[in-house]
């Protein structure tokens, strides 16, 4: 923040616990949005575009070449020297005759990285699935655990007060008023760190989902392949 600790205040609140609403069907194509896991896909079509090129090794290179100019003395005059308009077109075409198996060696390469990279997507994808899975059974049993230990903290508090009472009363050496204070505060720290917790696997799960569970805040493939094509063709 740019500010040392002291120049730093932050107001006393209490923490939030209330979690958004999450939606019971998560569609996978959310996980589109990971940066991840659009690298990974990038990655691999890339691959996937290098086998024909290095395919394209086993077939002749044509090159074509052209001139158009103008012929005549460029110190006569106009009038009486004209220039006549000249032109060649032509074709060239090679092919190697012998490489020594290079060509099948690259094809076959390319086609190892593609596999390679294929692997790799499938492994970030399942990476990803997993990492939503775990989030889920979390808040799933986070939220059940702070049900229990509520009620926990409600009895505690409860048993202090009864405890106090009972000092006051005379019935009982003020001893079992701290220790009673002391289990409460045990069950009161409890309930604070695992709705702490659930409050982390939250947020870990819209970072897993690569920014939330709407699906309409999916990325249009039309709208930004019509941008990039408008892009490319202003350039």
């Amino acid at each position: 923040m740019g500010r040392p600790p002291a120049g730093l205040s932050i107001p006393h609140g209490a923490l939030s616990t209330t979690l958004p609403s999450i939606s019971v069907g998560l569609p996978s194509s959310l996980l589109e949005r990971r940066p991840d896991v659009a690298a990974a896909e990038e990655t691999m079509r890339q691959a996937n575009a290098q086998i024909g090129v290095e395919f394209a090794g086993y077939f002749p290179a044509v090159s074509l070449s052209g001139l158009i100019g103008y012929s005549g003395n460029p110190f006569a005059v106009s009038a009486i020297g004209p220039t006549n308009p000249v032109w060649s077109f032509g074709a060239s075409l090679a092919q190697p005759l012998f490489n020594g198996g290079l060509t099948t060696a690259q094809v076959e390469a390319a086609r190892q990285t593609y596999d390679a990279d294929v692997a790799t997507y499938r492994g970030t994808v399942l990476t990803a699935i997993q990492q939503v899975e775990d989030n889920l059974a979390g808040l799933r049993i986070l939220s059940r655990q702070v049900k229990v230990e509520a009620d926990d903290v409600r009895i505690s508090r409860q048993a202090t007060q009864i405890a106090l009472n009972e000092y006051q009363a005379g019935t009982q050496a003020y001893t079992t008023v701290v220790t009673a204070q002391e289990q409460q505060l045990t069950v009161e720290e409890a309930l604070l760190s695992t709705q702490g917790q659930l409050q982390a696997d939250a947020v870990t799960l819209i970072v897993a989902l690569g920014g939330g569970w709407s699906q309409s805040q999916l990325p249009d493939a039309a709208a930004e392949s019509a941008a990039l094509n408008l892009a490319q063709g202003s350039q």
